[in-house]
């Protein structure tokens, strides 16, 4: 290779080798220190899930149901599940935490290096590149979105789906002064891969997430199209990204089909609440794009305030002070006119609209939207729109210093010296409320919104964040104030968008204390009562009420906390350990048994009719967990306590008496005190030809019916997506199992398939037509399991010909 050659493709590499070892500065402690971000969402749901697919993929198994779970639920419907995603193979290769560590360095890097080869591509130079690279992937609202992994894991895709829209529109641009037959052979391979990569990041497991961003691409393909004048071309990338998107779906269908089945049945096709009081941002907290951490780190925003943010990622997209400075000096780049006005255009406007939709019930555009628009009514956290923020300002800033580097005329000189003056004015007030005002909790109260006098820790936070703020701001300002200098030469402007791009790795380098470090052994902390629940020959489902108990480990750093939490089974934290519990995380968690779940979530265990619904639940074991935060402070011991339940239902019974019910009657009906649980059950329908009701007759008060062998059935055993039970009937009865119905199952009595009803509100029975011993198989495949793999099989034989289309046409077109 000639020696030029080398030289230039060594200078291309050196970003990327920077980036690389920005990702690995930033989590050096969690490969060489034995430590780990140590995360509340990803202890308690994240990692259970993973070491769950971990199982099955390592049995051979699709883990289509999850038996242990709220009474038994969906798990690949669940699309934070996401087992079909790509990089989550780490997991099923690697020790758990291992693959934790690498998942979040390789997400960072994904996220970094894309964005730097988006700028690159829009030409703009290495420096703000770089800035870019780094303000989008080391910003807070990446960072503070790192404990959720579906989050993450949709967001960092977003620069390079761009990037490969872009590609796309270009390879048109390039061609269409040839045949339409060269245009096709150009773009039908960025279509490819860009289905490839929309299918990733859909598969990640966030919707929002991943409709923000095609609507970023979408609106970036329609202003690339219109800036140039070209409105065929307009029709034809739409067309095209139009079948890359179909292609990613067809991708996607394994996933897909099996979400699409199970939304009409879950809480999110109900008046879905989109939590405006807890996820608005305030105005206010827009300071924190300047100060991060004025109104409180994590763990200390939960609780009363003036304002609604009750936890930190929800309110945060700090990218540092210089990218935030060079943003807004992006604005003298409309004056040029062309293309690069009309992407800033746009960006601006991707970053307004995600600020009056982040703002929730301070504005009224998000309730309009709420109403009237698809899809908006399903999510909740108006905040989760701030994505669009934190997406679109790190690319303004490097336009923004793109220019500074470039120069320009003197009216777009004079633009960017008046409003770095407008920064520079800003500047001097905070430091000259630094030098008056720095003492007074007063100040920083009203700055905040928190009780500063209360505690002088919290209160020498916020000086030492404020302090740090304005420090952060003055060296933009001063960088800025020497690239604007017109007789500086190019090289050394470039020299300073270099410092400055160190700066803001350093000024972002803080975010770190968002996810506190801990020893990574915290993750593998087994817990003790476990030894309780094992092997049990008559599985009885453990009850803890938790709904005080999540929230208060948010930013905690206290690794005994997640150790407590992991004890009391919060979450999924049991679901590696094949816990039945009846209480578990499903954002499509079905509405009927959400029904019963409320009765025990909203209810003391003293109430007469909480005791009724766990017994209905199989609830043998209630786990009494002290409040995290006064074990936190010290008032409560860190361990829990486990009580026994003896009145609860055997998992499955069998039954000769039921009545019928539309499924909305049945909760009044099972409520009622002469409704004898234990011998009867409520059924959606009877068996064809049975009667339609065969109640209980009167009778005295009978001892409950709590033993699987006093209940007619001998053992029950759990399998991937199967139940097999046996059992025993006098005559003509119904096999009743106290899980959760869907319907993907299927149900077979002693070899022969039958129907399930659907009993008690939302669980299983079969019926049984003769006297004597049975064997009743259940399992559970969907026909729109087989409907996705199918899908996905042909749509990636249609991508290889696709494929193969395109070489073709390229041989053909570089032969003549």
């Amino acid at each position: 290779m000639p020696s030029g050659l080398k030289h230039n493709h060594t200078r291309a590499l050196w970003p990327y080798a920077l980036l690389a070892a920005f990702v690995f500065l930033f989590f050096w402690d969690s490969f060489l220190a034995g430590k780990a971000p140590v995360m509340r969402d990803t202890v308690i749901d994240f990692l259970p899930w993973r070491m769950f697919a971990r199982e099955a993929f390592r049995a051979g198994a699709l883990p289509l149901w999850n038996p242990y779970s709220n009474c038994g639920q969906p798990f690949m419907a669940e699309p934070q599940s996401a087992f079909f995603y790509a990089p989550h193979a780490l997991f099923y290769a690697f020790p758990p935490v291992t693959a934790l560590k690498l998942w979040l360095a390789l997400h960072y890097a994904i996220a970094a290096v894309s964005m730097y080869a988006l700028a690159r591509h829009w030409r703009l130079q290495a420096a703000p590149a770089l800035m870019a690279a780094i303000g989008f992937a080391f910003g807070t609202h990446l960072i503070a979105a790192m404990e959720f992994q579906s989050l993450l894991g949709a967001l960092v895709w977003t620069p390079l789906t761009l990037l490969l829209t872009s590609r796309l529109v270009e390879a048109w641009s390039g061609s269409r002064q040839t045949s339409p037959r060269v245009a096709a052979g150009r773009m039908i391979p960025a279509m490819l891969i860009l289905a490839v990569v929309l299918a990733t990041q859909y598969l990640a497991g966030h919707q929002q997430a991943f409709l923000n961003g095609a609507l970023i691409n979408v609106l970036f393909l329609m202003t690339a199209c219109v800036a140039r004048r070209d409105l065929k071309g307009l029709a034809i990338c739409g067309a095209a990204w139009g079948a890359a998107g179909a292609l990613a779906l067809g991708l996607s269908m394994t996933q897909f089909l099996l979400t699409l089945q199970l939304v009409p049945e879950s809480v999110r096709a109900m008046d879905f609440d989109p939590r405006l009081d807890q996820g608005s941002l305030h105005p206010r907290l827009l300071l924190a794009w300047l100060v991060p951490y004025f109104a409180g780190a994590p763990g200390q925003w939960a609780g009363a305030r003036p304002f609604s943010t009750f936890e930190f990622w929800v309110g945060t997209a700090y990218i540092g002070a210089a990218p935030l400075v060079l943003a807004t000096l992006s604005l003298a780049r409309l004056r040029r006119g062309g293309r690069t006005a009309a992407v800033t255009w746009l960006l601006w406007a991707i970053v307004a609209f995600g600020i009056v939709m982040s703002m929730g019930k301070y504005t009224p555009v998000y309730m309009w939207c709420h109403r009237h628009l698809p899809l908006i009514d399903k999510f909740r956290w108006p905040s989760k729109f701030l994505q669009l923020a934190a997406f679109a300002l790190p690319l303004l800033g490097a336009i923004g210093m793109q220019g500074l580097l470039e120069g320009g005329g003197r009216a777009e000189r004079r633009l960017r010296a008046a409003i770095v003056a407008g920064w520079i004015a800003l500047w001097g007030a905070m430091a000259l409320a630094w030098l008056m005002r720095r003492d007074s909790p007063e100040f920083f109260a009203r700055l905040g919104g928190l009780d500063y006098s209360a505690n002088p820790n919290l209160f020498a936070c916020a000086r030492a964040d404020f302090a740090r703020a304005a420090v952060f701001l003055g060296i933009a300002l001063a960088a800025s104030v020497f690239m604007l200098a017109e007789r500086i030469p190019a090289r050394w402007r470039r020299g300073a968008g270099l410092a400055i791009v160190l700066v803001t790795f350093v000024n972002l380098g803080d975010g770190r204390r968002i996810q506190p470090l801990m020893p990574d052994a915290v993750y593998r902390f087994e817990p003790p009562a476990l030894n309780r629940f094992k092997d049990e020959a008559d599985p009885g489902r453990c009850f803890l009420n938790m709904a005080d108990k999540m929230y208060e480990m948010y930013g905690v750093e206290d690794p005994r906390i997640f150790v407590l939490a992991r004890k009391s089974g919060i979450g999924e934290s049991w679901l590696p350990y094949h816990v039945y519990k009846v209480w578990g995380t499903s954002t499509l968690v079905r509405a009927d048994y959400n029904q019963l779940l409320s009765a025990l979530m909203l209810a003391s265990p003293a109430d007469p009719g909480w005791q009724r619904v766990a017994n209905l639940v199989n609830t043998r074991h209630l786990v009494v967990a002290p409040s995290m935060r006064k074990a936190l402070e010290g008032k409560a011991a860190m361990d829990i306590e486990l009580y026994g339940n003896n009145q609860a239902l055997p998992r499955a019974m069998v039954v000769d008496h039921w009545m019928t019910a539309p499924r909305g009657e049945a909760m009044e009906l099972l409520m009622r005190p002469d409704f004898d649980i234990y011998r009867q059950i409520v059924v959606d329908r009877a068996p064809a030809g049975w009667p339609a009701n065969h109640p209980l007759a009167a009778a005295g008060r009978l001892e409950p019916i709590t033993r699987l062998r006093d209940a007619g059935v001998d053992a029950i055993r759990y399998g991937w997506n199967r139940v097999d039970v046996t059992a025993r009937s006098a005559g003509r009865a119904l096999l009743f199992l106290d899980d959760v119905h869907d319907a993907g199952w299927r149900a077979e009595v002693d070899g022969r398939e039958v129907p399930i009803l659907r009993a008690n509100m939302c669980f299983r029975a079969v019926p049984l037509e003769a006297g004597g011993p049975h064997t009743v198989s259940f399992r559970y495949w969907p026909r729109q399991a087989t409907l996705g793999l199918a899908a996905t099989a042909a749509t990636m034989v249609m991508m290889i010909m696709l494929a193969a289309i395109a070489w073709r046409i390229r041989s053909k077109g570089n032969q003549e």
